[in-house]
């Protein structure tokens, strides 16, 4: 158990356990999303000099809680927040500012009240995507090829005799 080698206060959980081989790469940063919506980048250098008793990695409010923590290589791509009733919104990773470590970062989402966050993805721009080679590529026009059914979304309430499940 994590709690064997780093003390951790009753009040708090591990929320992330993250490999990181150089702590002076200035270009990683760490994101951090809260279950309310706020997100954050701090760079990796700043939790280099730990102490025995562990340091604040990131401010979070009284009713709020840290989430997602996630190791930024590059600044490339976009950030995706995923929340529990079905709200997403997909923005530029590079305009999440990087902040201090106790700071406790910028609304990502603006949520309802009985809302929260429930996922956060990088999703990477299409130059950093792996290109595909001429037999991927043939293989995707087979596909679409093939993809000739015409299916549309109905709505049930529409339909003349009540859908009923078994």
């Amino acid at each position: 158990p994590i709690v064997n080698l780093v003390p951790v206060p009753p009040d708090e959980k591990v929320t992330a356990v993250l490999p990181v081989s150089d702590m002076d790469n200035h270009a990683c940063s760490l994101l951090f999303v809260s279950k309310q919506g706020l997100v954050k980048r701090t760079s990796l250098g700043a939790y280099k000099n730990l102490r025995s008793g562990g340091l604040i990695a990131a401010g979070v409010a009284d009713d709020d809680e840290l989430i997602i923590v996630r190791l930024v290589e590059q600044l490339q791509g976009d950030l995706m927040l995923l929340a529990h009733k079905g709200q997403s919104i997909r923005f530029d990773l590079a305009a999440v500012p990087e902040y201090s470590r106790t700071a406790r970062g910028n609304k990502g989402m603006k949520l309802d009240d009985d809302d929260f966050i429930v996922d956060a993805l990088l999703v990477p721009s299409e130059t950093d995507a792996p290109a595909m080679d001429e037999e991927e590529e043939e293989e995707e026009e087979i596909d679409e090829a093939e993809d000739t059914d015409e299916s549309e979304v109905v709505d049930p309430e529409t339909l003349e005799e009540p859908w009923e499940s078994t």
